[in-house]
């Protein structure tokens, strides 16, 4: 069977893939722009030079899908926190608009907020092309902690439930709409819990009053439902919305649990830190054959990523050779090479 990027990944994501398995980074704008030279201040008033320099990466790298934007966080400036560029980092939030008032409102809509226009514009421009192009949005409490403040919003969840329900439900109700927004141009959203995860929190805190408002958001989603939970999210699996979801990108989870669990697909398999943050592409490539072979015989709904955000300093070539196996034609051949080897 022969597709193209995007059939590729649309495949896959249906559980139907027979041909070469696709890749997605899933997070690489910040890491694309900084290999380009280009800082992500730039791009917020140049939606095309964004454009530009994630799709010549994306041909680049081989990616088959990614992410059109690096600015996920857009609605927290707009929302009333401070934020400062940073090199290679975006948008760094430096103050909480609810860490004095957990009152304070927060109802702005994407419409009224200019970097998520930008990111639309931007997603608009990728559109054209061949890749699957998706948004990426944060999760309920990812959000709420960049509003409230980590620490205070870890505190409210053992000291002050009632203010962490109102801050969380808050937050999801805004958070529709963002997904609404960017679900009426990209092909799908990529819900992202950085840190709301159970590294941090208590897996049933978790369970109870975050998981559930996290499916609401995927409710409005028209398109394709991805998911990201950054740490090892085991303890979550049964409760994860597994019923409405079209892919859980994996982070620290054990890649045959996941497998185990989900009927839906599946990304992941390149520690973004053992593996991209080394002199050795072997290593990368020594990852990907290992990963395949837990796929072995589910490569139908597979997709080849790194764990988390590629860093800012990943060498381009241990990105590059990414497609080396994934996109092969010889992908059994490399894998059993590549075991012999090791």
């Amino acid at each position: 069977m022969v597709y193209n990027s995007r059939e590729s990944v649309v495949a896959a994501l249906e559980g139907r893939n027979e041909g070469p398995i696709p890749i997605i980074p899933p997070f690489q704008a910040t890491w694309a722009l900084n290999m380009m030279g280009v800082t992500p201040q730039e791009t917020v008033n140049e939606p095309k030079k964004n454009a530009i320099c994630q799709s010549n990466i994306a041909d680049l790298c081989g990616f088959d899908g990614f992410e059109g934007m690096w600015d996920w966080l857009s609605m927290v400036e707009a929302m009333g926190c401070d934020v400062e560029f940073r090199p290679g980092m975006g948008a760094v939030t430096v103050s909480h608009v609810l860490s004095d008032d957990s009152d304070a409102s927060i109802e702005v809509g994407p419409v009224d907020d200019k970097r998520a226009v930008t990111n639309l514009n931007t997603i608009n421009a990728l559109l054209d092309g061949d890749k699957f192009i998706y948004a990426t949005v944060p999760g309920t409490f990812t959000l709420s902690a960049e509003l409230r403040g980590l620490e205070q919003l870890m505190m409210d969840s053992i000291l002050e439930t009632d203010v962490y329900r109102d801050i969380l439900r808050r937050t999801t109700e805004n958070l529709k709409e963002y997904c609404i927004f960017y679900d009426e141009v990209a092909e799908g959203v990529m819900l992202c819990e950085s840190t709301g995860s159970p590294s941090l929190l208590d897996p049933d805190s978790l369970r109870k009053e975050v998981v559930p408002l996290n499916a609401e958001l995927f409710e409005v989603v028209d398109g394709y439902r991805m998911l990201h939970n950054c740490g090892d999210v085991t303890q979550l699996l049964p409760d994860l919305p597994t019923s409405s979801i079209n892919l859980l990108s994996i982070h620290d989870t054990p890649l045959k649990e996941s497998l185990e669990s989900f009927d839906c697909c599946i990304s992941g398999g390149i520690s973004t830190f053992s593996s991209l943050l080394n002199d050795n592409p072997e290593k990368t490539l020594n990852d990907i054959s290992q990963t395949i072979q837990t796929f072995k015989g589910n490569e139908r709904r597979f997709i080849l990523s790194a764990s988390c955000d590629i860093p800012p300093s990943t060498p381009l070539g241990n990105v590059m050779v990414w497609q080396e196996h994934a996109n092969s034609n010889n992908v059994l051949e490399n894998i059993e090479n590549c075991c012999r080897n090791n």
